[in-house]
């Protein structure tokens, strides 16, 4: 095994070796599985990811023609992060056994067959440690992050197309747990794509699942902070305040900006977490691109028919990411139709409309009585021909 900063990634051998920041989380840093290890009877075959709160592998378990390939999440060392896990399993839990529906921006919750069956994590033991763990299907993709790092700037039709599923996956969350998510960043979001070639989002992190209304101290907030990546937190996580679902729409709108722009909102890449969040609490950003669309796109369903009461593409980003705009969104929802005004519905072939469903019954139908009526006609003819 082997350590790895949370903070800078970088990775240390022997256990010795510590980033050189500040606020280097030295000592509470997550061992990291290697190909071939253990946990349990789940073999790793990949590091994925290393976020603030776990570890998230690619696992098989089983033998031959009963081996199934798996996303294994592990909590980071901490009683904070065992938390976070086991609340996050539940959680996913939750919403996977909620509805048939699938959301494809959200992992579908597997179960782990460890001897705690009935909770939603398993608890296994690796090098006399107690590891803490979840189990989803797995999917297939590269993480936002890394995807950035290829393509800063992706087509903005990609960019409305892939917000607008992960904000779909924020509502479902927020419906189902009637929780906020809070902690909404690209390190934690997968990059796949559909059967109809359009990059989408999966969400492999349910968030620290806050009530709406709550009051939070800013001792509180400043306790929560060891869970964030702190370029993408909301002003209500740095000083304390009212937790409201304007807090979900704010990190959306930083990851939209992201795509946008090209670069972060706040660059966050080895400076010290104090120097962003000043930063955030001072500075709004604004996206300068005259080349964004203002009108609705022509012939996509969903989208508007005319441009009144439409948000231009600019205009979603600045209402989001503004903490004074005077008409900034209330909640996903309110962004999400925002986007959906704009390009509407994703494509993918892999989706049963029902509506487009009736509608070719319907045409078949008169098809068919149009088919059948030409027949009886002919044959009266024919009939009267013979006579």
């Amino acid at each position: 095994m082997r350590h790895i900063c949370s903070h800078c990634r970088l990775t240390s051998p022997d256990g010795n070796l510590w980033c050189q920041e500040v606020d280097c989380p030295a000592g509470s840093l997550p061992l990291l599985f290697k190909y071939g290890d253990y946990l349990g009877n789940l073999k790793i075959l990949e590091l994925m990811r290393v976020l603030k709160t776990a570890t998230i592998y690619k696992v098989e378990r089983g033998i031959d023609k009963e081996r199934e390939v798996l996303i294994l999440k592990v909590a980071n060392p901490g009683a904070e992060n065992e938390a976070y896990l086991r609340n996050e399993a539940e959680a996913l839990r939750t919403i996977s056994m909620a509805s048939r529906d699938k959301h494809p921006a959200l992992p579908n919750w597997h179960p782990h067959m460890a001897v705690n069956g009935q909770d939603a994590y398993g608890i296994a033991t690796s090098g006399e440690q107690t590891r803490y763990f979840f189990l989803m299907d797995y999917i297939e993709g590269e993480f936002l992050t890394d995807s950035l790092l290829d393509n800063a700037q992706p087509w903005h039709e990609d960019v409305g197309w892939f917000m607008l599923s992960l904000s779909e996956a924020i509502i479902r969350i927020e419906k189902i747990t009637e929780r906020l998510h809070l902690n909404v960043n690209p390190d934690m979001v997968l990059v796949r794509r559909n059967n109809a070639g359009v990059p989408q989002p999966v969400l492999l992190d349910v968030g620290l699942l806050f009530p709406t209304g709550k009051q939070l101290p800013a001792t509180e907030a400043q306790a929560l902070q060891h869970h964030l990546m702190a370029a993408y937190t909301p002003t209500e996580l740095i000083r304390g305040g009212t937790l409201t679902p304007t807090a979900d729409v704010y990190a959306l709108g930083l990851i939209l900006y992201e795509m946008l722009a090209g670069k972060p909102a706040y660059p966050y890449t080895l400076r010290r977490t104090e120097d962003i969040y000043d930063e955030i609490q001072q500075v709004s950003p604004v996206l300068r691109r005259t080349d964004l669309p203002v009108s609705p796109r022509r012939g996509r369903k969903g989208a508007k028919s005319s441009a009144e009461g439409v948000d231009g593409l600019l205009d979603i980003v600045q209402r989001a990411v503004r903490h004074d705009h005077p008409k900034r969104y209330n909640n996903v929802a309110e962004f999400r139709t925002a986007l959906l005004n704009l390009y509407g519905e994703v494509p993918d072939k892999r989706r049963f409309d029902m509506n487009v469903f009736f509608s070719d019954v319907r045409r078949v139908a008169v098809y068919s009585m149009v088919g059948l009526l030409v027949l009886f006609v002919l044959s009266i003819l024919i009939s009267a021909i013979t006579h």
